[in-house]
């Protein structure tokens, strides 16, 4: 099995039972998932901690999903 203790995962959904889900698989897998249900408060963690993969809702209250990754990319554009 692959070393991916190193790769930060920034999971993004407003159902807490999504993101706690998708956050637990991925943690199972080796990766490190930062788990939010707020984008905004996933942004202000993205400033400050390098993440490798955004997994994002599409659908969200405060702010759309690829309205998300389009933020993310001007933090980090090497986020995928």
């Amino acid at each position: 099995m692959a070393v991916r203790h190193h790769i930060k995962v920034l999971v993004v959904d407003d159902d807490p039972s999504i993101s706690e889900t998708v956050g637990t698989l991925l943690e199972d897998a080796g990766y490190l998932p930062l788990k939010f249900n707020n984008p905004i408060k996933a942004l202000e963690a993205a400033e400050n901690e390098a993440c490798q993969i955004a997994v994002v809702d599409l659908r969200m209250p405060e702010m759309d999903g690829v309205e998300l990754v389009g933020r993310l990319k001007t933090i980090d554009d090497r986020i995928c």
